[in-house]
């Protein structure tokens, strides 16, 4: 039986601290402990319906047709410098002990939140951000699945200072030149104690993109190759 979305990325954070995880139920609310929140995502094609928190999937915007509708983030003219690093965690910002950094601490990658290469990673971290599994994501770019765009990879998010219902946001622009879309997800999951964000990220096609996301004082910038 093929695990949830919501118990696939809970189990694959379990593995990153070196435990045992196992799937079994089809029951994604139960599986993955996700609370419900109602997603921000917007489409950048006009003709896409809203998607909801209730079927805990992102729009799938277009990063070809510019920032996503109702994003408060500017497409910009889409390049990005090679030095372009992520803005840096407040660091003196705490969460009432929703300290994750004993995840972030077994994740290689780079804490200043200097942009992060993750050819040949599964996952990587970037300043107060972690995400992956981005081997996975680069393998099945462009296959369909249930609640996945083919445009699309599917990522988990784990931020330092846990995940909140305030959300996540992540930027995803072509290195190189190109537009930018804007898009947000608020559903929370979590694996025992840790909490994180599952989502789809929309890929317009082959190329390198940077990924800049930002939760809370949280902040990481991941570049992904795809094709």
């Amino acid at each position: 039986m093929q695990p949830t979305r919501g118990l696939a990325a809970a189990a694959a954070i379990v593995l990153v601290l070196g435990a045992t995880a196992c799937s079994g139920s089809d029951d994604e609310g139960a599986a993955s402990g996700e609370r419900s929140a109602d997603d921000q995502s917007e489409s950048a094609d006009p003709g896409s319906p809203k998607t909801s928190a209730a079927d805990g999937d992102e729009a799938a915007a277009d990063p070809d047709s510019g920032s996503a509708k109702g994003s408060d983030s500017p497409a910009g003219d889409g390049t990005v410098p090679a030095n372009e690093v992520a803005p840096p965690n407040d660091e003196d910002v705490t969460h009432d002990g929703d300290s994750q950094s004993p995840i972030l601490n077994h994740i290689p990658g780079s804490e200043d939140g200097a942009c992060v290469d993750t050819s040949g990673k599964r996952d990587a971290r970037s300043g107060g951000m972690a995400a992956g599994p981005f081997d996975e994501a680069r393998s099945s770019y462009g296959e369909r699945s249930p609640g996945k765009a083919a445009r699309s990879i599917r990522l988990y998010w784990i931020p330092r200072h846990g995940a909140n219902a305030g959300g996540l946001t992540v930027r995803v622009t072509r290195v190189g030149g190109g537009s930018s879309t804007t898009f947000t997800k608020a559903t929370v999951g979590d694996a025992e104690q840790w909490t994180f964000y599952d989502t789809n990220v929309p890929i317009a096609g082959p190329g390198t993109w940077r990924l800049q996301a930002t939760s809370g004082s949280d902040r990481g910038c991941f570049d992904v190759t795809i094709g």
